[in-house]
């Protein structure tokens, strides 16, 4: 009795003994993956064989500023550093929490090389510039359509509530 209902629950429940990187949509993902980044390297040459000091994506082929590059040339002793200063804060001197919270790195990088800082007023007129193109299609559309203008101006235009949001940017609080 035992043997047969063994038999049926390993009839039922055939379990998947693949690893997750056998499936064979991450297969054709890394494939293609891999084709992209041979044919970057055929495009630009091997990158290893390069005897320049710039740094650039393989990828967008977009050479890096010198603060991105002295991030990658010091990353390893600003980490040792910061685990340093967490071990003596933490451990040895015990001024600090082991729960407190460590503050980011806000080192510049790879996908955000420097955060420009835009001006305010070219933000806010541009956006104006954006609404007015907006409303005018829209009211045209309305128009055309004879649409009822008093349910047109009831509807939120923007993808991010403009009391809550500036520049697409959430408001931050004092």
């Amino acid at each position: 009795m035992t043997q047969e209902f063994e038999e049926s629950i390993l009839s039922v429940t055939k379990e998947d003994t693949r690893h997750h990187e056998q499936v064979p949509g991450v297969q054709v993902s890394f494939k293609k993956d891999v084709a992209s980044l041979v044919s970057s390297f055929e495009e630009v040459g091997n990158p290893f064989e390069e005897d320049s000091k710039d740094l650039f994506a393989l990828d967008s082929k977009v050479s890096m500023e010198n603060a991105v590059i002295q991030t990658v040339k010091n990353v390893i002793t600003i980490g040792q550093e910061q685990y340093n200063t967490f071990v003596a804060e933490r451990f040895e001197k015990r001024t600090k929490e082991v729960t407190s919270v460590i503050s980011n790195n806000k080192l510049p990088l790879f996908k955000s090389p420097l955060e420009q800082k835009s001006d305010k007023k070219k933000v806010q007129v541009a956006a104006l510039k954006d609404d007015c193109a907006l409303f005018s299609r829209l009211y045209i559309a309305c128009q055309s359509r004879e649409g009822n203008l008093q349910d047109f101006f009831k509807h939120e235009n923007h993808p991010w509530p403009p009391s809550l949001a500036q520049a697409s940017r959430l408001r931050e609080g004092q």
